[in-house]
């Protein structure tokens, strides 16, 4: 599902315009972003959490080359789903 698919499912559930549902999505994607990007931890209970994560530096070797080059720790964008989400996950079939 991408973002048109899911502002024109979201705006069917509610009875909203597809703008007025675009808006409220892109602002909340927004507000994630801008909270996430301050180190701070965005939690929706049952669904997950989004958070900055800390990658340590570390060696890696390049693939073309072989050579032994040395990587930069960094904070990376994380999301970790919540218990209830793991578990309606865990009841999807093959």
């Amino acid at each position: 599902m991408n973002r048109q698919e899911l502002i024109k499912a979201v705006a069917a559930e509610t009875n909203l315009s597809n703008k007025k549902v675009k808006e409220v999505i892109d602002s909340m994607l927004d507000n994630i972003q801008k909270a996430v990007l301050k180190k701070e931890k965005v939690t929706f209970v049952g669904f997950g959490t989004f958070q900055a994560k800390w990658r340590k530096p570390r060696t890696a070797i390049n693939p073309r080359t072989k050579e032994k080059m040395k990587v930069k720790g960094k904070f990376v964008p994380h999301f970790s789903a919540g218990s209830q989400f793991k578990v309606k996950a865990a009841k999807i079939k093959k």
